[in-house]
């Protein structure tokens, strides 16, 4: 008898303890993206859990807020992000990045989630409400939990001015993240992940991230000049420290003995580092041994270039050339070019101007080959010219083939 109203009495104690759950999204595909995201970032799943006295989740994209009550009563706020890292299509791990915020953030959005009553003002999904059910990029979900009851609400961006007459929704996400400082935290754990790896957000959406540095060796040689190579070296960042420096090394010869050999310092992204508008500055030594150029044969040459990209208009490029033959001669470089990317085709042409009224120019088209093997990205860059070198004048081919990269954290 005492074990039956035992059991009856624990009964008893774990209906009555069980949590309300008011699951209001409707798509079984969001439902699997939304808990799926919160179990990789390590963080609890609400609808169990019921230790906290009050919790809050915005859960966004990439991006988690958690703010809730510790078992002591004290008000904890912190983001969490994470990626899923992969690399030939096979997924090699899970970086988690987590934040603890100032405490007086955290009473601020405490105040207003718990006086405000969010949980009632935000209407559920439906058919008729927002993506009906269906996930997208621009899709919030509020998760409000306590130790009785568990409720998740979703709705887009666009509609949050709705919600509240007085102070919106969209105005409370974005004050907090100005507060917790959100584009900082995001843009700083992007470029603390490992390079070399393809990065994948819950959305879909990937990205690839280059290693802090890396080496290419290529073959590289034309028509007048067929066996060479290039080396490269670049350095995106050491040390959280972003330098954007690349060093090259360009050695061609013949069977004849002429021989040409370039090098280079180049510093990137001066004024800006973004797609429209790009830039760099290059410091280059030349020294070339050409039999076929009669008047000339050999010369060398100092070049400071400045060069800039305006994306899907052109690339246009000047420099300072101190030629070295018998004696100096100072002049002026120009260069203009135009990137077709539908067809990977770029036609080009520069002119160098010195100070005796030597002239010197080529003009061409280049075009870039896209391959890949074995899942690898390859490109064969290949260049139709004609060129004037003093006295000579000549239509010249070349190619440069990747024969080594690899790169370096």
């Amino acid at each position: 008898m005492i074990k039956k109203v035992f059991l009856l009495f624990l009964f008893f104690q774990l209906g009555f303890a069980q949590k309300v759950i008011n699951d209001s999204l409707i798509s079984k595909f969001e439902k699997e993206l939304v808990y799926k995201a919160i179990e990789v970032s390590k963080l609890p799943d609400l609808r169990n859990d019921t230790l906290s006295d009050f919790y809050f989740r915005l859960n966004h994209t990439d991006l988690m807020i958690d703010l809730y009550k510790d078992n002591y009563g004290k008000l904890i706020l912190k983001s969490t992000q994470y990626f899923v890292k992969e690399k030939s299509n096979i997924v090699k791990d899970t970086i988690v990045f987590t934040k603890l915020h100032d405490s007086n953030i955290a009473n601020w959005l405490y105040n207003y989630v718990s006086n405000s009553k969010l949980e009632d003002m935000i209407p559920a999904k439906n058919d008729s409400f927002g993506k009906a059910g269906v996930f997208m990029s621009d899709d919030y979900y509020l998760e409000f939990s306590n130790k009785k009851q568990y409720i998740i609400k979703s709705f887009p961006f666009s509609d949050l001015d709705t919600i509240s007459e007085n102070y919106s929704l969209k105005d409370l996400i974005n004050d907090s993240f100005e507060k917790m400082e959100i584009e900082k935290l995001k843009k700083e754990f992007r470029e603390d992940l490992p390079g070399g790896f393809s990065y994948l957000k819950k959305n879909g959406y990937m990205f690839y991230k280059l290693h802090n540095s890396f080496v290419i060796l290529d073959y590289h040689g034309d028509y007048r000049l067929p066996f060479g190579f290039i080396s490269y070296y670049y350095v995106n960042k050491i040390a959280k420290k972003r330098f954007n420096l690349g060093a090259s090394i360009n050695y061609q010869v013949d069977f004849n003995g002429n021989s040409s050999v370039k090098t280079c310092v180049n510093k990137y992204n001066i004024f800006s580092d973004n797609k429209s508008f790009s830039d760099l500055i290059r410091f280059s030594y030349e020294i070339h041994d050409l039999d076929y150029i009669k008047s000339v044969g050999q010369f060398e040459n100092y070049i400071i270039y400045y060069a800039f990209t305006i994306d899907k208009y052109f690339n246009f490029g000047i420099s300072y050339n101190q030629l070295m033959i018998d004696s100096r001669y100072n002049g002026l470089n120009l260069g203009i070019s135009k990137n077709i990317e539908s067809i990977e085709l770029k036609p080009y042409y520069e002119i160098n101007l010195y100070e005796n009224r030597l002239t010197n120019y080529v003009v061409g088209v280049s075009k870039t080959i896209k391959f890949n093997i074995h899942e690898k990205p390859i490109r064969i860059y290949s260049n139709l010219y004609y060129e004037k070198l003093f006295d000579f004048r000549s239509v010249n081919f070349s190619l440069q083939i990747p024969l080594l990269n690899f790169g370096l954290n």
